[in-house]
């Protein structure tokens, strides 16, 4: 949907892989959905987005090319995560802008929970700017 004042996105993604190294495992998530609206009013801005992950196995820390699987893949349970910012434009080369991710401080793993390299857990991040255009 697009207006003057109102943009908005929404996806959804279905995929299913078979892999014989691994059987039947999800791999990757099987369902993604992720949806957006962008408004504009006057000298204010607000975005706001949906992501939906469907739980998947890791296998990518757990397995070598060389060595094969070091350890059983790991179970990522689904999460969704909710994001906002706000923005207001005193100038059209000036923003200050609060933004949040993880809004409903939704606190998951992106990667399996066991500790391997990227496992670490994603909670809320909120985060204040100012930008200037030269």
């Amino acid at each position: 949907m697009h207006t003057s004042w109102l943009t908005s996105f929404l996806n959804y993604t279905y995929q299913t892989i078979h892999r014989s190294d691994f059987g039947d495992l999800a791999v990757d998530p099987k369902n993604t959905v992720n949806f957006g609206v962008h408004a504009k009013f006057a000298k204010w801005s607000f975005n706001f987005t949906f992501h939906y992950v469907d739980k998947y196995y890791e296998i990518y820390d757990a397995a070598n090319p060389v060595l094969g699987l070091l350890s059983p893949p790991q179970k990522v349970d689904p999460y969704t995560t909710v994001d906002a910012r706000i923005a207001y434009m005193p100038k059209d080369n000036l923003e200050f802008a609060v933004a949040s991710s993880n809004l409903l401080e939704n606190t998951h793993y992106e990667s399996n929970p066991i500790g391997w390299i990227g496992a670490d857990k994603v909670g809320r991040r909120i985060t204040a700017g100012v930008s200037c255009k030269f």
